[in-house]
């Protein structure tokens, strides 16, 4: 047996749908709309402000000289980018991001028409030195207009 009535906030009585009820409020039955909710929030906030930042920087100050946190923290990002291929993964990355930089280039060298990719590398038409450029080139979206493949 369902229950079809139309719901309403309790603040402002405008009817609550999908856009404008939060998804936590609607999971545990609170009637309230998302622009009363923030109006509620931001009034408890102004009430209780010194209590908040106190509890939060006590909470930062724990962490900040727990050495059991920090050496956990520390030891689960060592065993992250180490023991569970994180570098490998980056590398990884790195070698298809330049693999499509050289294909959408035209995988063959400007000059001679060389297309053996171990042998291509990519050089700025205006001179600039490669290995200046290289890490830009290849994680961020360069304009490949700029380069060309040559022979190396």
């Amino acid at each position: 047996m369902e229950n079809n009535h139309v719901k309403t906030c309790l603040h402002c009585g405008i009817e609550l749908t999908d856009k404008n009820w939060h998804p936590s409020c609607k999971k545990k039955g609170y009637y309230i709309c998302k622009t009363c909710q923030k109006a509620e929030t931001r009034k408890h906030y102004l009430k209780n402000r010194d209590k908040i930042i106190a509890r939060s920087m006590k909470r930062y100050n724990l962490i900040k000289t727990d050495t059991k946190f920090l050496a956990k923290r520390n030891k689960t990002n060592r065993e992250y980018y180490t023991h569970r291929g994180g570098k490998q993964r980056a590398r990884e990355a790195r070698e298809r991001r330049y693999k499509e930089i050289v294909i959408s280039l035209g995988s063959k060298c400007e000059q001679c028409g060389f297309d053996d990719l171990r042998a291509l590398e990519i050089h700025h038409k205006n001179g600039r030195p490669k290995n200046e450029q290289k890490r830009k080139i290849i994680n961020k979206n360069y304009p490949l207009k700029r380069l060309q493949l040559l022979c190396s």
